[in-house]
């Protein structure tokens, strides 16, 4: 008789097929400008008291043997809301965590930080930095202009007093314009036997400012409509503060409709721009063009003598669209013409002949031109 005992469940292997999604890229590189709050510093649960000191004059004369004016420096606390949560709550089966060696609840808590938190954060970051940017300059950038770019970029933080230790984020479209800007010598290395390597990284910039790549979706922020170029900051302009910051589990023993076990999570977070350093960020972007929609004229009928002109005006909407250039055309010009760019109507012979306005993007207009013998 065979007494050994009954398999019922197996455990696979423990590996996990992960999505791909990169660490920290903004959030734990501005992190230095959070080092200076601690605990005492937190008001609730959401809340975070900063310092502002003030009370500074210009300097002025000494008087001899006189009266000098002194001033009165004092701190000032500022109470700032953390406006970002992150919350999660998982189930997790008991007979799902005995059949497979990968559902534990560190690899879930594990994975949400790492495909939910990180990213995020980063584009709290992003976005905290865009809305309180002290300038922001409108820019298509080439290989051409790219340098010219971040030298402008150069020549405001220094013209700012901006100290240096501050960082380039960069998207990935303009860390390629980057490796191949114009003026810059690539090169690379050959031995004997073969090609030893070809190294063309851009690590930083005129020898003391890091480049750092940041993903087409972080560097968008939370809701940034342009598209986002470089940006340029000290690392001590932001403090990236998170509080709370606990996991809890409920064991499967205290699950009242099943057998599982319960993890629980939640963060409150912001990134802080402190108010003195606003003007030390520097953005870099490119607004989206503006298509047009419609296209209307003046008139959409017209009646001219042999002889006679007119000109016709057409109006294009949206009032913000990037190109509103309109060409104009007739169908016989034997009957009436039309310069391209003006829309000047001239009456040639009678008969009748259609004048069509057309933007750049094909949209028009058309206006039915009547011309009468004299």
């Amino acid at each position: 008789m065979n007494n050994m005992p009954v398999v019922l469940d197996s455990k696979d292997l423990a590996t996990i097929d992960k999505e791909f999604k990169a660490e920290f890229q903004v959030w734990d590189i501005l992190s230095q400008g959070a080092k200076s709050i601690t605990a005492a510093d937190f008001v609730g649960t959401k809340e975070v008291r900063i310092n502002k000191m003030s009370g500074f004059k210009d300097a002025t004369s000494y008087k001899r043997n006189g009266e000098n004016a002194r001033n009165q420096i004092s701190i000032d606390k500022e109470t700032v809301k953390l406006t970002h949560e992150d919350w999660f709550g998982y189930d997790v089966d008991q007979l799902d965590q005995s059949e497979s060696a990968a559902l534990t609840i560190n690899n879930i808590v594990t994975e949400h930080k790492r495909l939910v938190t990180v990213p995020h954060r980063d584009k709290v970051a992003i976005q905290a930095l865009y809305d309180n940017a002290g300038t922001k300059v409108s820019e298509a950038l080439t290989q051409a202009t790219i340098l010219d770019s971040y030298d402008a970029a150069e020549e405001y933080m220094t013209d700012h007093e901006v100290p240096g230790g501050y960082v380039m984020f960069v998207s990935a479209k303009v860390y390629r314009l980057l490796k191949n800007a114009d003026g810059v010598s690539k090169t690379f290395s050959t031995n004997t036997m073969s090609i030893a390597g070809i190294d063309r990284t851009v690590a930083q910039l005129d020898g003391g400012v890091p480049i750092l790549k940041v993903s087409k979706d972080r560097i968008q922020g939370i809701n940034i409509s342009n598209t986002i170029n470089f940006i340029v900051v000290p690392l001590t302009a932001i403090a990236p503060i998170v509080k709370f910051g606990t996991v809890d589990t409920v064991p499967a023993s205290q699950d009242r409709s099943g057998y599982r076990d319960t993890i629980k999570g939640l963060d409150y977070y912001d990134a802080i721009v402190f108010d003195n350093a606003q003007e030390a960020i520097y953005i870099s972007e490119t607004i989206p063009p503006v298509a047009v929609v419609g296209v209307t004229l003046n008139k959409t009928t017209l009646s001219l003598a042999v002889g006679a002109n007119e000109t016709l005006t057409a109006t294009v909407t949206p009032t913000g669209a990037t190109d509103k250039s309109v060409t104009y055309s007739s169908d016989d010009s034997t009957i009436a013409t039309v310069t391209p760019v003006q829309g000047k109507v001239v009456g040639v012979k009678a008969g009748t002949a259609h004048i069509t306005a057309t933007t750049a993007n094909g949209k028009s207009a058309t206006c039915a031109v009547t011309v009468t013998a004299l």
